[in-house]
Protein backbone atom coordinates (compact mmCIF):
# COMPACT_ATOMS: atom_id res chain seq x y z
CA UNK A 1 0.00 0.00 0.00
CA UNK A 2 3.31 2.72 0.68
CA UNK A 3 3.60 2.20 -3.66
CA UNK A 4 0.69 0.49 -5.56
CA UNK A 5 -2.21 2.49 -3.73
CA UNK A 6 0.22 5.67 -4.22
CA UNK A 7 0.97 5.03 -8.01
CA UNK A 8 -2.96 3.98 -8.71
CA UNK A 9 -4.51 7.21 -7.41
CA UNK A 10 -1.89 9.40 -9.23
CA UNK A 11 -2.00 7.64 -12.37
CA UNK A 12 -5.99 7.58 -11.89
CA UNK A 13 -6.28 11.28 -11.61
CA UNK A 14 -3.28 12.48 -13.85
CA UNK A 15 -5.61 13.74 -16.59
CA UNK A 16 -7.42 15.99 -14.24
CA UNK A 17 -4.78 17.98 -12.21
CA UNK A 18 -4.28 21.42 -13.50
CA UNK A 19 -3.60 21.86 -17.25
CA UNK A 20 -1.12 24.92 -16.45
CA UNK A 21 0.78 23.99 -13.21
CA UNK A 22 0.09 20.55 -11.89
CA UNK A 23 2.46 19.45 -8.64
CA UNK A 24 2.46 15.68 -7.24
CA UNK A 25 4.50 15.33 -3.71
CA UNK A 26 5.60 11.55 -3.04
CA UNK A 27 6.51 11.70 0.72
CA UNK A 28 9.32 9.04 0.91
CA UNK A 29 12.27 9.04 3.23
CA UNK A 30 15.48 8.76 3.96
CA UNK A 31 14.64 5.13 5.09
CA UNK A 32 14.83 4.20 1.37
CA UNK A 33 18.68 3.87 2.24
CA UNK A 34 17.56 0.43 4.29
CA UNK A 35 16.62 -0.99 0.96
CA UNK A 36 17.94 -4.28 -0.57
CA UNK A 37 16.25 -3.65 -4.08
CA UNK A 38 19.98 -3.58 -4.94
CA UNK A 39 20.85 -7.15 -4.47
CA UNK A 40 17.05 -8.48 -4.71
CA UNK A 41 14.81 -6.75 -7.08
CA UNK A 42 15.68 -8.28 -10.34
CA UNK A 43 15.23 -11.19 -8.64
CA UNK A 44 12.54 -11.74 -6.41
CA UNK A 45 9.92 -8.92 -7.82
CA UNK A 46 6.89 -8.77 -7.24
CA UNK A 47 7.17 -11.26 -4.09
CA UNK A 48 4.54 -13.46 -3.09
CA UNK A 49 2.47 -12.88 -0.26
CA UNK A 50 4.48 -15.97 1.71
CA UNK A 51 7.38 -13.21 1.31
CA UNK A 52 6.11 -10.36 2.51
CA UNK A 53 4.70 -11.80 5.75
CA UNK A 54 8.43 -13.51 6.26
CA UNK A 55 9.91 -10.29 5.91
CA UNK A 56 7.07 -8.75 8.62
CA UNK A 57 7.93 -11.45 10.30
CA UNK A 58 11.75 -11.38 10.90
CA UNK A 59 11.50 -8.47 13.11
CA UNK A 60 12.26 -4.86 13.13
CA UNK A 61 15.17 -5.37 10.52
CA UNK A 62 12.52 -6.65 8.25
CA UNK A 63 10.33 -3.82 8.69
CA UNK A 64 13.28 -1.61 8.52
CA UNK A 65 14.30 -2.95 5.01
CA UNK A 66 10.04 -3.40 3.76
CA UNK A 67 9.59 -0.01 4.57
CA UNK A 68 12.72 1.44 3.26
CA UNK A 69 11.85 -1.15 -0.33
CA UNK A 70 8.52 1.26 -0.72
CA UNK A 71 10.36 4.53 0.09
CA UNK A 72 13.03 3.67 -2.99
CA UNK A 73 9.89 3.26 -5.00
CA UNK A 74 8.41 6.34 -3.99
CA UNK A 75 11.45 8.06 -5.36
CA UNK A 76 11.85 5.79 -8.50
CA UNK A 77 7.94 6.51 -9.08
CA UNK A 78 8.68 10.06 -8.90
CA UNK A 79 11.30 9.84 -11.46
CA UNK A 80 8.68 8.26 -13.32
CA UNK A 81 6.27 11.07 -13.16
CA UNK A 82 9.35 13.39 -14.25
CA UNK A 83 9.50 11.29 -17.19
CA UNK A 84 5.99 11.16 -18.19
CA UNK A 85 6.28 15.39 -17.73
CA UNK A 86 8.74 15.59 -20.48
CA UNK A 87 5.53 14.34 -23.23
CA UNK A 88 3.54 16.68 -25.00
CA UNK A 89 0.32 16.13 -22.61
CA UNK A 90 1.89 16.02 -19.35
CA UNK A 91 4.06 18.84 -19.57
CA UNK A 92 2.32 20.93 -17.15
CA UNK A 93 3.07 17.88 -14.36
CA UNK A 94 5.97 18.42 -11.79
CA UNK A 95 6.60 15.76 -9.25
CA UNK A 96 8.82 15.93 -6.12
CA UNK A 97 9.35 13.22 -3.61
CA UNK A 98 10.72 14.23 0.16
CA UNK A 99 11.79 13.03 3.19
CA UNK A 100 9.53 14.78 6.34
CA UNK A 101 12.33 14.18 8.97
CA UNK A 102 12.03 11.46 11.54
CA UNK A 103 8.67 12.55 13.35
CA UNK A 104 7.71 11.76 16.43
CA UNK A 105 4.11 9.67 16.26
CA UNK A 106 2.94 6.33 16.41
CA UNK A 107 4.99 4.43 14.30
CA UNK A 108 7.45 4.39 15.61
CA UNK A 109 6.06 1.71 18.50
CA UNK A 110 4.18 0.10 15.75
CA UNK A 111 6.17 -2.91 15.64
CA UNK A 112 7.73 -3.13 18.51
CA UNK A 113 6.13 -6.45 19.39
CA UNK A 114 8.58 -8.99 20.07
CA UNK A 115 10.34 -9.23 23.26
CA UNK A 116 13.86 -7.92 22.06
CA UNK A 117 12.36 -5.31 19.80
CA UNK A 118 10.83 -3.84 22.58
CA UNK A 119 14.05 -3.82 24.77
CA UNK A 120 15.55 -2.24 21.72
CA UNK A 121 12.94 0.38 20.95
CA UNK A 122 12.65 1.55 25.08
CA UNK A 123 16.53 1.88 24.49
CA UNK A 124 17.03 3.91 21.67
CA UNK A 125 13.89 5.84 22.14
CA UNK A 126 14.52 8.41 24.45
CA UNK A 127 17.46 9.58 22.30
CA UNK A 128 15.04 9.32 18.90
CA UNK A 129 12.52 11.58 21.30
CA UNK A 130 14.98 14.06 21.48
CA UNK A 131 16.10 14.58 18.02
CA UNK A 132 12.86 13.93 16.20
CA UNK A 133 10.36 16.20 14.50
CA UNK A 134 6.75 17.26 15.79
CA UNK A 135 4.16 16.32 13.34
CA UNK A 136 4.17 20.23 12.79
CA UNK A 137 8.36 19.96 11.89
CA UNK A 138 7.69 17.03 10.03
CA UNK A 139 5.01 18.81 7.77
CA UNK A 140 7.46 22.06 6.82
CA UNK A 141 9.21 20.41 3.40
CA UNK A 142 5.83 19.20 2.01
CA UNK A 143 4.17 22.84 2.93
CA UNK A 144 7.23 24.16 1.16
CA UNK A 145 6.68 22.27 -1.91
CA UNK A 146 3.37 22.73 -1.73
CA UNK A 147 3.78 26.91 -1.62
CA UNK A 148 6.70 27.20 -3.56
CA UNK A 149 6.43 28.03 -7.52
CA UNK A 150 7.54 24.97 -9.14
CA UNK A 151 9.72 26.87 -11.11
CA UNK A 152 11.80 27.38 -8.29
CA UNK A 153 11.48 23.84 -7.91
CA UNK A 154 13.35 20.58 -9.71
CA UNK A 155 10.70 18.66 -11.14
CA UNK A 156 11.88 14.86 -9.47
CA UNK A 157 14.04 16.71 -7.03
CA UNK A 158 14.36 14.92 -3.72
CA UNK A 159 13.86 17.31 -1.02
CA UNK A 160 15.07 17.59 2.83
CA UNK A 161 14.67 20.08 5.21
CA UNK A 162 12.99 22.57 2.53
CA UNK A 163 16.22 21.74 0.15
CA UNK A 164 17.64 19.35 -2.41
CA UNK A 165 18.63 16.65 -0.05
CA UNK A 166 21.35 13.47 -0.64
CA UNK A 167 19.90 10.36 -2.05
CA UNK A 168 21.78 7.11 -1.87
CA UNK A 169 23.82 5.95 -5.13
CA UNK A 170 20.88 3.21 -5.25
CA UNK A 171 18.50 6.02 -6.59
CA UNK A 172 21.06 6.25 -9.47
CA UNK A 173 20.41 2.70 -10.94
CA UNK A 174 18.29 3.61 -13.67
CA UNK A 175 17.78 -0.38 -14.80
CA UNK A 176 16.52 -0.88 -11.20
CA UNK A 177 14.25 2.23 -12.02
CA UNK A 178 12.73 0.78 -14.89
CA UNK A 179 12.11 -2.42 -13.60
CA UNK A 180 10.25 -1.52 -10.89
CA UNK A 181 8.13 0.89 -12.45
CA UNK A 182 7.22 -1.60 -15.77
CA UNK A 183 6.36 -4.18 -13.32
CA UNK A 184 4.41 -1.67 -10.81
CA UNK A 185 2.37 -0.85 -14.35
CA UNK A 186 2.15 -4.58 -15.16
CA UNK A 187 0.68 -4.88 -12.23
CA UNK A 188 -2.13 -2.27 -11.35
CA UNK A 189 -2.77 -1.85 -15.22
CA UNK A 190 -5.91 -4.04 -14.65
CA UNK A 191 -7.51 -1.19 -12.29
CA UNK A 192 -6.63 1.26 -14.68
CA UNK A 193 -8.59 0.25 -17.65
CA UNK A 194 -11.76 0.03 -15.59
Amino acid sequence: TNHYSHVLLTLLLKDVFNKNDAKIINVASEAHNFSNYEEKLLTSFPKECSQFKEDIDSGMKGHLIAYGNTKLANIYFTKYLQDLSLEDSYKHLHAFSLHPGGVNTEISSRYADSCCAKFTFYLIYPFFWYFSKTETGGAQTTLHLCYTKNSDLINGGYYDNCEIGKLNKIVQRNDLCSFLNKETMRIISPHLEN
